[in-house]
């Protein structure tokens, strides 16, 4: 489980470093009806659609239950910046141990 975080964060740091890399924007890209909230379908278009991983319906449904604890199924901007931020941005420092 550890290893796994660690996997996300350095994801995350990796994403959030690029300099053209906009949350909102990856958000609003992601969430193609512009309801302001992404939902399953929407996510797995998307990562099918660039050959990411984790195109399973059971795999995104988990991967919304962990970003988002709402029964929609759906994430919003605000749960949508509080994932994709690395933790090192939220709090200054990483509380992962390592």
């Amino acid at each position: 489980m550890l290893q796994w975080l660690r996997q996300i964060e350095s994801r995350k740091q990796i994403l959030t470093s690029h300099e053209s890399f906009c949350i909102e924007q990856a958000h609003d890209f992601i969430d193609t009806n512009n309801d302001g909230n992404i939902s399953v379908s929407e996510l797995q278009e998307v990562l099918s659609k660039y050959h990411i991983d984790e195109t399973s319906l059971t795999g995104l449904k988990q991967l919304i239950e962990t970003m988002n604890k709402d029964p929609d199924m759906e994430i919003s901007l605000s749960k949508f910046k509080e994932y994709v931020t690395p933790i090192l941005k939220h709090s200054g420092k990483s509380y992962l141990p390592r």
